[in-house]
This record gives C-alpha cells, structure tokens and sequence, in this order.
C-alpha cells in the first residue's frame, strides 16, 4: 500500500499504474471519459486536477482509494485539544 500525500504523489502512483498494465494516455483517457490532456496533467500532479475525473482514472486503472486517519492529524488534534482546555 503507498501512501498519499499529494497531487505529485498520486500522478506518479497513477501513472506507474498505467504504464505497468501497458496502457497509453489515450486508451485511459478513453476509457475514464476524459481528455488525454488531462490525464497527462494528473500524471504530472497538477494540484487543481477535478476529483471525480481524477477518481474515474484511478477506477479504470483497478486502483483503491482508503480513507484513514494519518498520525499527524492526531497529533494535531491532541494539540488543539489541549490549547482549548488551557484557555480561560
């Protein structure tokens, strides 16, 4: 499992993924319903890429998404925690 941390990090996990299965951009791009350019700026992690197109290539490429909760924002937390209990 690879974790995620940014648009450039997914474009790579995206793009290692296509080229594993031996597909080229215009044959994702066909099958998720969206433009080859589009697919390259993903690749390349173009931070403002729209979600549910980036989300249709990672389905047709057999990909997983999983949702958790990362360490950090629990450190996070016990931080804003503990600054409120110390306010009057």
């Amino acid at each position: 499992m690879q974790v995620i941390l940014d648009a450039a990090a997914l474009g790579k996990l995206i793009r290692d993924e296509r080229r594993k299965k031996g597909y080229t951009q215009a044959e994702v791009a066909d099958a998720a319903n969206v433009g080859i350019n589009f697919v390259s700026q993903v690749e390349r992690g173009k931070p403002t890429a729209e979600l549910d197109r980036v989300l249709r290539l990672v389905a047709v490429l057999g990909l997983t998404i999983v949702g958790g909760e990362r360490r950090e924002w629990r450190t996070i937390s016990r931080y804003i925690d503990t600054v409120k209990r110390s306010q009057p």
